[in-house]
């Protein structure tokens, strides 16, 4: 995803909470390939199907789906890897 793409998001958000999505989601893509970024953000960030996503980068509806998984599966790593760890009782030794 183009960080110009990002920004222009963000300052057109109406709220705290959509800038911050906006900051966060950017961090995020950077551990995408180029490719993985721009199919999710056709997909979701322009609304566009994986039929017209295809015939707009010249490959086959499966590679685009492909690509969309591996992509997903990444995120949802960093997602939860870079979580913080929820600060909770130790026991006691």
């Amino acid at each position: 995803m183009a960080t110009a793409d990002l920004d222009a998001l963000a300052t057109v958000a109406d709220s705290y909470g959509d800038f911050v999505g906006v900051i966060m989601l950017r961090d995020v893509f950077r551990h995408l390939s180029p490719r993985q970024a721009q199919i999710l953000e056709g997909l979701y960030l322009h609304d566009k199907t994986v039929a017209e996503l295809a015939t707009e980068l010249g490959v086959g509806e499966r590679a685009i789906n492909a690509a969309r998984r591996r992509a997903e599966i990444s995120l949802k790593h960093v997602l939860t890897r870079e979580q913080p760890q929820r600060l909770g009782r130790r026991p006691s030794f």
